[in-house]
This record gives structure tokens, C-alpha cells and sequence, in this order.
């Protein structure tokens, strides 16, 4: 099979595949933030328990962490998307792993909304907020939208790829955070 050159198709343009490359750093302009803001963030949530104390025994345990705990779930966070980053700049348009990528980078902004609600529900600013709103909510509505419109990602594909990575979100989350229990 003949490589393909870069007039063809079957490849990305640069400016493209550096821009898949910088969803690592979408990604991490956020959760640093939340990382900085961890203990702030506990706090909020032992708050929220004392205005609704049924949530205290059984909800506590799972909305708090340690600084370790958090920075474990985000480098595994990170390294998997980099990963994926990786692989989506060197694939071919259309491809799964591009589609993986678009539904990943579709789910990183949209998890902008659990932080709203989580914000109205704290009422306060959660650590992370702003680099969500201004950097990963942005990056992800143009990427997505650049992909679908150089037709680099299959729309109807997409949608399924966003079907299964809603519903794999929560045990995904879930898993990282037990792996930040474990090791830190």
C-alpha cells in the first residue's frame, strides 16, 4: 500500500493535527485547577452536608479526596488522553480512533455542566470553573466542529461514539477515582 503524501485525503492537515495534539493541555487547564482548589473544594462539600445532612454519611466519602488522591485520577486522566491525542493525529479521517477522539473532546467540554450545577449547589465558584469555561469548553465546541466540518469525523458516528462515552463517563470517573484511593 502506497504512504500517503500530503496532498491526499487519508491525512491531516498540520494545523489540524497540532490542534488534536493540544487536548492534553485542554484538559489540564482545568483539572489544575481543580487540583489547586482540592481542599477548597472539600470544604464546600462538607458545607453543603451541614444544609442537607442526609447527604453527610453516605455522599461525603464520595465527593471528597485528598490532594494525592486527585493527582493520581489526573495524571491517569492525562495520560490517557494524550494517548488518545497521539493516536488521532496520526490516524486517518473518519477512522474510530478519530471518532474516539471528537467524543472524548465533545465529553470534555460538556462536563462543564456538572460543574455549573455544582457551583449553584457549593454556591460558589468550584476550583476549575474558569479554566473550563474559558479554555476546555471553547477548545472542545471548536475542534468538534472543525473535524465535522472538514468532514474529518463522521457526524452520525460521532453521535453513537457520544451515546457510549456518556455512558461509560460515570465508571470511568468512578475507576480513575479509585485508583487515586489506591495508590495515593
Amino acid at each position: 500500500m502506497a504512504r500517503p503524501t500530503a496532498a491526499s485525503p487519508h491525512v491531516l492537515d498540520p494545523a489540524t493535527r497540532r490542534l488534536i495534539l493540544l487536548l492534553p493541555a485542554a484538559f489540564l487547564a482545568h483539572d489544575l485547577g481543580e487540583l489547586a482548589g482540592n481542599d477548597e473544594l472539600n470544604r464546600a462539600a462538607r458545607d453543603l452536608t451541614r444544609r442537607v445532612p442526609v447527604l453527610a454519611e453516605r455522599a461525603l466519602p464520595h465527593f471528597t479526596t485528598s490532594r494525592a488522591q486527585a493527582t493520581v485520577a489526573i495524571g491517569a486522566l492525562a495520560a490517557s488522553m494524550t494517548v488518545l491525542s497521539w493516536r488521532a493525529a496520526r490516524s486517518t479521517p473518519r477512522s474510530p480512533t478519530m471518532t474516539a477522539y471528537a467524543a472524548v473532546t465533545l465529553l470534555l467540554g460538556a462536563h462543564i455542566l456538572p460543574h455549573t450545577a455544582q457551583a449553584i449547589a457549593l454556591r460558589r465558584v468550584p476550583p476549575g470553573l474558569a479554566g473550563g469555561l474559558t479554555i476546555a469548553l471553547p477548545y472542545s465546541v471548536l475542534m468538534v466542529r472543525r473535524l465535522v466540518r472538514h468532514g474529518l469525523v463522521d457526524p452520525g458516528a460521532l453521535a453513537r461514539a457520544m451515546a457510549v462515552g456518556a455512558v461509560l463517563l460515570l465508571p470511568a470517573v468512578l475507576g480513575v477515582r479509585a485508583l487515586g484511593r489506591a495508590v495515593a
